[in-house]
């Protein structure tokens, strides 16, 4: 007896049953049983299709870590282009002043900055109308139409003579906005 309840507790035996047994009581040991046997299979197979989940998950996954780290590899080399971008446009010795097709100044460097016009100092987000005249927004309009580079010779500004390029952004940014350029007349 011994033996027989060793092997039911280790699963090598579903029932035991003495006689003399009952037949409504052997029917239904025997639907439990087959019941019992369709549940495991059931549960063979779905581990198995977890199994072959997480297999797929993992490739998943590590593919979405490496284009990750490709994209965060490619953000970081577009940052350091931008601050190097930003860089030179501070380190140019002339004024720059980038303007939004709206006529909104939207970029100026350290030359720019420092520019006082009509006693204003230039200000990203104010109209470029607040600082030079309509000839300017009127060469604005005009590169942008033709997308060439225009140049306003002898703009006078806060007492100095400029020459003002006017050249539009390309690729794209084609048609949203241009960059001033003035050069300091010689006398």
């Amino acid at each position: 007896m011994d033996t027989i309840t060793e092997s039911i507790n280790k699963g090598h035996i579903y029932k035991f049953f003495l006689k003399p047994w009952n037949d409504q009581s052997l029917k239904l040991e025997i639907n439990q049983a087959l019941d019992q046997y369709d549940l495991i299979q059931s549960n063979k197979k779905l581990n198995k299709k977890v199994g072959e989940q997480n297999l797929a998950l993992k490739k998943i996954n590590e593919n979405l870590e490496m284009l990750v780290k490709e994209r965060t590899m490619e953000l970081e080399i577009q940052n350091q282009a931008l601050e190097l971008s930003r860089a030179i446009l501070e380190g140019m010795t002339f004024p720059i002043i980038g303007v939004s097709a709206e006529g909104l100044i939207a970029v100026i460097n350290r030359e720019a900055g420092s520019l006082s016009i009509n006693g204003n100092d230039i200000e990203i987000g104010r109209e470029v109308s607040d600082y030079f005249s309509p000839k300017v927004k009127e060469k604005i309009i005009s590169t942008l139409q033709t997308n060439t580079i225009q140049t306003i010779k002898g703009c006078h500004v806060s007492e100095i003579t400029y020459d003002i390029d006017v050249m539009p952004l390309s690729g794209r940014f084609r048609g949203k906005g241009v960059i001033l350029s003035l050069k300091q007349v010689e006398k």
